[in-house]
Order: structure tokens, then C-alpha cells, then sequence
């Protein structure tokens, strides 16, 4: 007699398969070749208070001066999911935060889950990035403008060249980006204080979306957070683009699958 078996899936898992199911079904991204980028406020793309209709590179982050040849606002888009890479990065120290395991999670799915630049061997090479400008490797570090000219990069204290960078030197650039958006947010995040670990790691991958000057406005998901209303929480973390013929494209499914990750 045969028995059945019954499978548990992880959060990570399920997402995973669902996104497999995606492509499979023919799922594709829409045109982001000249798209802007915007930060949603709510269900029915109702901007924040102050918040620019498009938002640009992240001012606050040095990495995001002109060298790196994007100097059009409009020319910054993100690159959620299939595509790979974002606009958010960095390279400092830790900053104390608890275990980064699932906000790294997160953000490989979303960033990259496609494993764009992944050879097989399983080392890394830069990919084109959507919005222009200088390629990114791994999951959403665009690479600096000397890290383009010396084809060099630096990770955990080692130096690699940027065509054949090890797996799990990528990880650990990925741990070094989020300390780095998080040492920002610190920084910027009035409250940043009052808010648990979730809420600092949901704040965190908008940061890689959208630059840490774009994850400050969000001003009704704060709110939200430090009245500990979750239902608040997941309306008010969506951020969305518009493509180039200036139609606004919400990614639900990326603030979906980092609140399930995290959550979960």
C-alpha cells in the first residue's frame, strides 16, 4: 500500500516555487528600459506628504554621486525579482543589528532570485543593470565608480576581481550592504529606535529599492510601525515605478514576498 506523503514547505520555499510557476506561466516584468521610480503610499498610489513624484538616487549616500554615470533622476528605476540588482547598496561596518538571516533572505529572492552573474562554477560577474549606469553584481550592489575602472572589489577584507567573485564572498556583500542601509536609516529614521527588528529589516529592503532618502518619506508606514499596526504596515510598504510611458507598475509582489520572509 502506498501512503501519500505530505510536504511541508518553508516561506522561502513556497515563494520560490511560486515564482518558478510564474515564469513557467510565461510571467514577464513590465518594460523597465526607461521607467522612473516612485514610492507608493497606499493602495491607490496616493503619494506621502512631501514626497516628490519621482524619487531619485539616494542623496544621502555618497556611492550615488555622479561617478557612477546616472545623473538623469529619471533614468533610476528598481529591478525587483527576475531581473536582479537594485538601487540600494553600501559597504560599511555592522551596527549591531540581531541576525540578518531573513532580511538576506528577503532581499535574494527579490534582488535577484534569478542569480543574474551567477556562472556555473558558482562564482559571480557583474550583470547589466536595468536603470543604466554601472553593471551590479549579486543581490543589488551596483558597482562604484572605481569598482568599475579596476575591475577590483573589495569584501570582508579581501580584494577580488569583479568577473569571478566567490558565492560566498557575494553573501558576505550582501551582509555588508544591509549593515550599511541600516547605519543610514539609523541616521535618518526618527524613530528608528521604537521599531522592532521586522519593521527595521521592511524599512531596510525599501532602502535597497529605493534609496535610504526614499524609505524617510514613507511617513504612513512609520505611523504604522510604531503603532504596531501590521495591517498598516503591509498597505503602506509597497513601492512602485513608472514605466516610460509614464504608467505607474505597484511591486505588491516584492513588498508580499519580504513581509511573508520576514514574517514567516
Amino acid at each position: 500500500m502506498l501512503v501519500p506523503l505530505s510536504v511541508v514547505l518553508t516561506d522561502s520555499e513556497r515563494i520560490g516555487m511560486n515564482r518558478f510557476q510564474e515564469i513557467v506561466a510565461g510571467f514577464r516584468q513590465p518594460d523597465l528600459t526607461e521607467g522612473k521610480l516612485h514610492a507608493v503610499e497606499n493602495d491607490q498610489g496616493v503619494l506621502g506628504d512631501d514626497l516628490p513624484d519621482t524619487v531619485g538616487p539616494d542623496v544621502d549616500d555618497p556611492r550615488w554621486v555622479d561617478p557612477i554615470g546616472l545623473e538623469d533622476e529619471g533614468s533610476y528605476m528598481p529591478q525587483d525579482g527576475l531581473l536582479g540588482g537594485s538601487l540600494g547598496l553600501g559597504t560599511t561596518e555592522d551596527t549591531g543589528v540581531h541576525s540578518m538571516s531573513g532580511i538576506s533572505d528577503a532581499l535574494k529572492l527579490v534582488e535577484n532570485d534569478a542569480k543574474a552573474g551567477q556562472k556555473k562554477d558558482g562564482s559571480w560577474a557583474p550583470h547589466t543593470s536595468a536603470e543604466g549606469g554601472t553593471d551590479t553584481i549579486g543581490y543589488g550592489h551596483k558597482l562604484t565608480a572605481s569598482e568599475d575602472k579596476s575591475g577590483k572589489i573589495s569584501i570582508g577584507g579581501s580584494t577580488y576581481d569583479v568577473d569571478n567573485v566567490p558565492d560566498d564572498a557575494i553573501d558576505t556583500l550582501l551582509e555588508e550592504d544591509i549593515a550599511t542601509k541600516k547605519k543610514e536609516l539609523a541616521k535618518t529614521i526618527k524613530d528608528w529606535d521604537k521599531l522592532d527588528e521586522t519593521h527595521k529589516d521592511i524599512l531596510t529592503n525599501i532602502a535597497f529599492n529605493i534609496g535610504t532618502s526614499g524609505a524617510k518619506k514613507f511617513k504612513k508606514l512609520l505611523k504604522a510601525m510604531v503603532a504596531g499596526d501590521e495591517t498598516g504596515v503591509q498597505k503602506e510598504m509597497v513601492t512602485s515605478y513608472k514605466d516610460k510611458k509614464g504608467v505607474r507598475h505597484k511591486l505588491q509582489k516584492r513588498a508580499d514576498d519580504v513581509y511573508s520572509m520576514l514574517k514567516g
